[in-house]
């Protein structure tokens, strides 16, 4: 990798470096890479002068000679999970080390053969499911929330057989310790020098329904199966009770939402923009940035990465 491979522009490049290579400046400690894990990663500070992190993280791994490849194009449960640690585990130390934006290659799709559309997928879902609660992580209120698309804080029956959810945090850290993780005490993930992830979690560790003995599963809406349970619906009715009684001036500001459920957000607040003369539709959203013709006169829609435009509006 020459300095010429690298983005100009003060961010966090990502480095795909799947094996320890004598090909880098004896400075840096590559041997960290090779210790971590695949599917891990760590921050280092080559070609400091033209960016400010390389977050270096490991897919692949050599073992006398030969790499794990994906063979055939056919990617395993296994292979999808380590791609999806590779994202996760850049975001995190990325939050931490204060990175405000990350590019990401197209990670082992190349030599290590992982299917480019599948990877794709489990690329996206790896980001946004990161960004999961980050309205709490900022203090927001709870109670002032509604998660109306669900909740990866919960489990509820994967059948399901009732409408109840269940906190899963407990579990869900019995299943990162039993990996080989440390959990810090600021909840970051490490790790103990010479000891190996392990890439499954034991089988009592995995969670069943209490009342029918089916796996539990996350509390996402994906189809007819998601649990509204009662404080799902506790925070509706304080959504529709906040509409309700909100009539003068409202905003509706829209940050990133595109068209994968847009009946959720999207056409209410269009619906709700055209109701009311007195409200105003913001939306900010990197190449969807749009309204229909008929609120386009109470509407505020800005083409572009919603990092850039709030940092934007802080100078200003």
């Amino acid at each position: 990798m020459s300095e010429q491979d690298c983005c100009y522009n003060k961010t966090a490049i990502l480095l795909f470096c799947p094996v320890v290579s004598n090909g880098f400046p004896s400075r840096q400690p590559w041997q960290t890479l090779s210790a971590a894990g695949i599917g891990n990663c760590f921050v280092s500070y080559f070609l400091s002068n033209y960016t400010d992190h390389i977050i270096a993280f490991r897919f692949g791994k050599r073992l006398a000679g030969l790499r794990e490849i994906v063979t055939d194009h056919a990617a395993t449960k296994r292979h999808e999970h380590l791609l999806a640690s590779c994202y996760r585990s850049c975001l995190e130390l990325a939050e931490r080390n204060g990175v405000r934006s990350v590019a990401f290659c197209c990670i082992s799709t190349g030599v290590f053969g992982f299917p480019q559309r599948r990877a794709a997928e489990i690329a996206v879902k790896t980001v946004k499911d990161y960004v999961n609660h980050c309205f709490q992580k900022a203090g927001f209120d709870k109670n002032r929330l509604f998660y109306t698309q669900g909740d990866y804080g919960l489990f509820q029956c994967s059948e399901p057989c009732h409408s109840s959810t269940y906190e899963n945090e407990e579990i869900i850290r019995k299943m990162v310790l039993a990996q080989g993780w440390i959990i810090e005490a600021d909840n970051s993930l490490a790790l103990t020098e010479h000891v190996a992830l392990k890439t499954a979690v034991p089988t009592e560790l995995l969670p069943v329904c209490p009342v029918c003995g089916k796996p539990l599963t996350m509390n996402l809406r994906s189809d007819d199966t998601f649990v509204e349970d009662e404080g799902w619906r506790h925070a509706a009715e304080r959504y529709e009770t906040f509409l309700r009684t909100c009539k003068d001036k409202v905003l509706f500001l829209e940050l990133g939402v595109g068209y994968n459920t847009p009946g959720i957000i999207k056409y209410p607040f269009w619906r709700m923009t055209a109701q009311n003369p007195n409200a105003t539709y913001a939306c900010v959203n990197y190449g969807e940035a749009v309204c229909p013709k008929e609120i386009m006169n109470q509407s505020i829609c800005v083409d572009g990465d919603i990092g850039e435009v709030i940092r934007t509006l802080e100078q200003e």
